[in-house]
Order: C-alpha cells, then structure tokens, then sequence
C-alpha cells in the first residue's frame, strides 16, 4: 500500500536501517537507506581512510547514519522539475545531512548477493551508466547533463523501466525454455519477473506490467 505520510519524527538524529542503493562521486555519498521508511542520505567523505572503508559498501548490509532531517523545498519555477515530487513519489519524505556512517553488518541476503554481481558485472562496462538505467531503473550512473538534455527533448521517458521490458524479458525466457511444458514455462517467467520487481527496486510500472501478465497466465489457464 502507498505510503502518504512520514513514519518518523524529523526530531531524530540516528537511524539504522538497509542501504537500497547509493552512489559515490568524488568526495560525496549519495545513498538511500531503509530504516522505518526509506531516507535519503548525503554524506561528504573526509578521508583516505573513510574511501577505503566506505568502499565496502554493496546494497543490502546494515548501516547507521547520524546526521539532521530535512525536508525538500518545491521547485520555484514552474514547469520545471520538482525534486520534492519525485521524492514523494518516491515515498521519500525527508533527506538527511549525514555527519557519521557506521557499517554495522556487512551480510545480506541471497536476492541482494545477486543484485550486487550484477551491478558489478554491468559496472565493468564503459556504458554502465546506460546499461543501469535500462536493466536496473538506477538513474545514479548517469551523467546528469545528459539526462537533462533529454528531459529538454521531452524523450526521458525512454530511461523508464516499463512494460516493454518485461514483454521481453519474458519473451526471452518463454523462448529459452524450448519444449517444456507451457504452464511450467509460465510459472518459470512469473518466478523471474517476480524476483526482477526486486532488481528494479518494485518499481510502479514493472509491478502493474508483471500484475497483468500474472492475470492473462490465470485468465489463460482456467
């Protein structure tokens, strides 16, 4: 169910939570961090020392964060993008200046031992900002002044993950899967795109796309 209002008090100061996906650029960490609900976290790194230890990060280990709640302003020009839209839509209600990270467990579960190799194998391409954004729905990779000029030809759209691709996915596998019986070949492509709403990070689009498919396959068979 969609979230309409925050769970915390913007009075806290430390949470700890899952780290959903993060980005470092330089000297800043950029992350979103699940605690009660998902926060989004900004943290400028001081040393050698803290890129060497926050360079055991991989999506899916505990973190705490300590550091000061905020919430984002609206756009004040109109027409334009309004970040504290995007966050709400999002179900991000505050973003947080963050002043220490700890790295409490670095253990994760199997779902996200596989998302983190397939970010790493995509990572080993030049194109990963790319490949990110159309495999992953991961925005983060991608240079901004390119995403902008596309926002600016009013063709961003095509950097969303969507129904075309779980159509091909599923054709992909539905192919693969050769002779096999056609209900155990369903149930085999629901299981995958199941486990995709997950690599995507249960995006609104894949979820209504793998819904429909999962409805035509019930249709179909009784």
């Amino acid at each position: 169910m969609y979230q309409k209002t925050s769970l915390l008090n913007i009075n806290t100061s430390s949470f700890t939570g899952i780290l959903l996906e993060y980005k470092i650029d330089g000297d800043k960490l950029t992350f979103i961090l699940k605690d009660k609900e998902k926060i989004k976290g900004t943290y400028y790194i001081k040393t050698k020392e803290e890129q060497e230890y926050l360079s055991k990060l991989d999506l899916g280990i505990t973190l705490n964060i300590k550091g000061t709640l905020k919430t984002s302003n609206n756009n004040t020009i109109p027409n334009t993008f309004n970040y504290k839209k995007y966050l709400y839509n999002n179900e991000i209600f505050y973003t947080m200046s963050v002043d220490k990270i700890n790295i409490i467990s670095i253990k994760t579960n199997i779902f996200y031992t596989i998302k983190n190799k397939l970010i790493n194998y995509i990572n080993n391409y030049k194109s990963k900002g790319y490949l990110q954004t159309f495999i992953i729905g991961n925005k983060n990779y991608l240079n901004e002044g390119v995403y902008e000029q596309y926002q600016e030809l009013g063709v961003s759209h095509i950097f969303a993950i969507s129904g075309m691709h779980v159509s091909i996915l599923a054709g992909i596998i539905f192919k693969l899967l050769g002779n096999m019986k056609e209900n155990k070949k369903y149930i085999i492509v629901i299981t995958f795109l199941l486990f995709y709403t997950f690599i995507t990070n249960f995006t609104a689009s894949i979820l209504r796309s793998i819904s429909l498919y999962i409805l035509l396959f019930i249709n179909k068979r009784f």
